[in-house]
């Protein structure tokens, strides 16, 4: 499998999960639609492409102005906006385009959330969607055929523990086993309260929850020792 972008267009993201699920002998399932369909029950969250120059108001009446080039998400320490649910359920029944009147945005740290008014509003379509390669992972971690290997090898120990299963998605992300670049995407995964993570990540501790209930910190130390074990376990071929 290819590596994942940040942000991936819809039938990108259809023709990945479908390319696996043909690997296990199933027929396509994934479409652009599936993805709207899970946006608007809540599942997931779909990015928008924002104009390089564009006004949104919030709903109480604040005025807030973007100046931003063409891509898909804002820069670290601003909102990401994402595609409200009437735009998202008039594209999931056939409509080429629909005018975007609203958009959403999420703060970093996943606390604040604000629903905007967009002036003046604008045409979108499916194209303009994007889903993030942390929530596309979800999906493939589910079709994934069991014997295949991951981009980077990650052998499962003879127990597991709640960790487990965010450093493998932290792995995947960075492309990477080197200690910093996983540590960077677990903190991502962590701020985003991704379990068994609180969501508290202060002092370059990751605080979560641990197999017994109890509240443990990760550090950058603590999670090499990990990703050393990892390599270990690695076969050397001759």
């Amino acid at each position: 499998m290819k590596r994942l972008k940040p942000f991936e267009t819809l039938d990108d993201a259809a023709k990945i999960l479908n390319e696996l699920r043909q690997e296990r002998g199933l027929s396509a399932f994934w479409c652009a639609d599936r993805f709207l369909a899970n946006a608007i029950n809540g599942d997931i969250n779909l990015t928008i492409l924002l104009p390089q120059k564009f006004d949104v108001a919030k709903k109480d009446g604040g005025e807030k102005y973007l100046d931003t080039p063409l891509r898909p998400s804002a820069p670290k320490g601003t909102d990401h906006f994402f595609a409200d649910r009437p735009e998202l359920y008039a594209l999931s029944q056939g409509n080429s385009s629909t005018e975007l009147k609203s958009i959403v945005s999420i703060s970093n740290d996943g606390v604040r959330s604000v629903l905007h008014s967009v002036k003046p509003p604008m045409t979108i379509s499916v194209s303009d969607l994007r889903i993030s390669s942390e929530q596309l992972f979800r999906y493939i971690e589910a079709e994934r055929p069991p014997a295949q290997a991951a981009p980077v090898r990650v052998y499962k120990k003879s127990r597991t523990n709640s960790l487990d299963a965010p450093i493998r998605m932290a792995i995947e992300l960075a492309g990477s086993l080197e200690t910093a670049a996983v540590f960077v995407k677990l903190r991502e995964l962590a701020i985003k309260e991704t379990s068994p993570f609180n969501g508290d990540v202060r002092n370059g501790i990751l605080s979560y929850t641990d197999d017994s209930g109890e509240v443990a910190g990760l550090t950058k130390a603590s999670l090499g020792k990990r990703l050393n074990k990892h390599s270990q376990r690695e076969p050397k071929c001759s």
